[in-house]
């Protein structure tokens, strides 16, 4: 395309797009005025403070549980690799097993939120293209 052509397909284009574009209804002044005086205040009159909650959330306990199990793993590693010459074969053993099962059962947790999410995006991907 020349540059007079896309010069005149943007004017024509421009001019088509205000004959048919619905205008926005002004506003009432009352409305602006009140409008510009929230914005010029800061801190909002109509929303009361927020007193703190003195007993636990019940997500901020789960996610504490959470990362305490978490950290289990890696303290019980630990744990055997300093201890490992005064431990009894038996003993050792056990603690082998249960840092296992301790490790299968983080990764099977991953797993479950992994495709958790993964189904999540899925499903929001869905609902966009359908939009």
């Amino acid at each position: 395309m020349s540059m007079i052509t896309a010069a005149q397909f943007q004017h024509e284009l421009s001019r088509l797009t205000e004959a048919t574009a619905p205008q926005p209804a002004a506003a009432p002044q009352a409305l602006v005025d009140k409008f510009q005086a929230m914005m010029a205040n800061p801190t909002p009159h109509a929303v009361p403070e927020v007193h703190q909650i003195r007993h636990t959330d019940i997500v901020t306990k789960a996610v504490k549980e959470q990362a305490d199990y978490y950290h289990a793993v890696p303290n019980d590693v630990l744990y055997m690799s300093q201890h490992v010459n005064s431990l009894s074969m038996q003993r050792l053993a056990a603690a082998d097993m249960t840092i296992q099962l301790e490790v299968a059962s983080l990764n099977a947790d991953l797993q479950v939120k992994m495709a958790t999410v993964q189904s999540s995006k899925d499903a929001v991907q869905t609902l966009m293209k359908n939009q």
